[in-house]
């Protein structure tokens, strides 16, 4: 006869600490399951954070959610919340060229799809670090969607003659030396930087509703990244009771 076959937490699975599964006390072996492998725990199980666990997942979950590298895990948030920010703009961008007007109701899908992101690269493990990250990734987004949206009403109001007209020529003017091109090229981006984050406070200031949706948009990406406090408790017994020295820890 085989063996039941095991399913084990993959690598790097984030799990759901907001949806609780208790043991009923007195529950036979049977009805009592790990909520990570899903198989049957006939003796022993552990609580953490109000999901039911084995002995086994327990080690693993635990070494998941408290070990790693910070930098690494951080650097991976950094990535997925920068996909995230850039599938925002796209929808942010794409209804406007579609409808002509801009939604700043899209503010709010873009927080949750950046803080989305942030959180599913940094394995769930939140903290004020994320949440900065996904305050930034969420308002960039915004900025550059609005940014994008002005430039593009700017272009179908230019005529067209002075988009295709050039700036003659101005022989005998010395070119300019590298050191001064390149400290004009700086200066350009940072006044074109200041340009982009400015303008969600500038639609803000015409547009008080539309503020507020920004700041729901960026609380939303906030709440996403909090941590969760681990908590494990246990061993207890299947069918009611604490077994074993260890009582009831508490990490938090």
């Amino acid at each position: 006869m085989s063996e039941p076959e095991t399913s084990e937490p993959a690598a790097g699975e984030e799990l759901q600490f907001d949806r609780a599964e208790f043991a009923e006390p007195g529950a036979s072996a049977s009805a009592t399951t790990c909520a990570v492998c899903k198989q049957p725990i006939p003796d022993t199980y552990f609580e953490v954070s109000n999901l039911i666990l084995c002995p086994r997942c327990r080690v693993r979950v635990e070494a998941s959610l408290t070990g790693g590298s910070e930098l690494v895990r951080f650097l991976r948030a950094a990535i997925f919340g920068a996909a995230g920010a850039v599938a925002g703009f796209v929808l942010f961008f794409g209804v406007f060229q579609l409808t002509g007007r801009p939604f700043a109701i899209i503010a709010v899908v873009i927080g949750y799809l950046v803080g989305s992101a942030v959180r599913k690269g940094s394995l769930g493990r939140g903290g004020w670090a994320y949440q900065l990250l996904a305050i930034f990734l969420t308002y960039s987004a915004i900025a550059v969607s609005y940014y994008g949206i002005i430039a593009s009403l700017a272009a179908r109001e230019r005529p067209a003659a002075v988009q295709a007209e050039a700036a003659p020529a101005q022989p005998g003017n010395p070119p300019m030396p590298a050191g001064r091109t390149v400290v004009t090229m700086a200066l350009m981006a940072v006044v074109y930087l200041v340009a982009i984050y400015a303008w969600p406070i500038i639609v803000g200031y015409q547009s008080p509703i539309s503020l507020l949706i920004m700041a729901f948009g960026l609380w939303e990406a906030w709440k996403l990244n909090r941590r969760m406090p681990l908590r494990i408790t246990g061993p207890y017994r299947v069918g009611g009771g604490v077994t074993g020295p260890e009582g009831a820890p508490a990490h938090a």
